[in-house]
């Protein structure tokens, strides 16, 4: 999903993708189906309209009930407040045989604790996930959680192993499906683990870095905050 959309480009966005839902339902491609619907759904999140993500989001998970599904999903209830279904989701996937499936509801788990304000669950919750598959998304959350917990040179050590490792993140689920969108904060939480360990030249580097590929007017509290760091620093 483009990170850079304002209103008009949402409904365009928006416009296309459903255009070709269309297509996929009628060829019986489910796993495009699932795909754009969650596309709709982020694009749809960055325009702030939750009501219309919530309603993608579902059409994505009557599709299926994997974590292709699953996972992003419970990410647009979670920034909803509906923290409640995205927890109904973790379960769903934990209670799955495959390692991958229950690493991801592990993902879940934690990504629920980090917004409760809990970050010592969620480093329990992504420490479980990489013991059922290593996946990028549980270094790179355990990372955030680090950083929440004020763990910098952890967080740090695992943020430097998610750039050793981003093309793992430009389809991380194996599916040749692109993901490219989830490497997109790697930067800023770079630079808040190296401005926790007092690197602040560095931290602003990567700020700037995160900041040059997020334009102004885009409701994003990460590029808020990272704008206050450089004005601060």
């Amino acid at each position: 999903v483009c990170t850079s959309l304002n209103w008009g480009y949402g409904r365009k966005a928006w416009a296309t993708l459903e255009n070709a839902v269309v297509e996929d339902v009628r060829t019986g491609n489910t796993g495009g189906v699932i795909s754009k619907y969650v596309a709709i759904a982020e694009t749809w999140g960055l325009e702030g309209r939750k009501a219309e993500a919530l309603a993608a989001a579902k059409e994505a998970v009557a599709g299926g009930r994997d974590e292709t599904a699953l996972l992003p999903a419970a990410r647009i209830f979670l920034a909803a407040g509906k923290g409640a279904e995205a927890r109904g989701f973790s379960v769903e996937l934990e209670k799955q045989v495959r390692k991958a499936a229950r690493a991801y509801g592990k993902v879940i788990e934690g990504e629920i604790a980090l917004e409760e304000r809990r970050p010592t669950d969620a480093l329990d919750a992504f420490q479980a996930a990489r013991k059922f598959s290593d996946v990028w998304l549980a270094r790179f959350d355990l990372g955030v959680a680090y950083v929440e917990a004020g763990l910098y040179a952890q967080a740090l050590s695992e943020f430097e192993i998610c750039q050793t490792r981003r093309g793992e993140a430009t389809a991380i689920f194996l599916d040749d499906l692109p993901t490219f969108r989830y490497l997109a904060p790697l930067p800023y939480w770079l630079g808040r683990a190296k401005e926790g360990l007092g690197m602040k030249p560095a931290a602003a580097e990567h700020y700037r870095a995160f900041l040059a590929l997020r334009p102004e007017g885009l409701r994003d509290p990460l590029a808020a905050d990272a704008r206050k760091r450089l004005a601060a620093s």
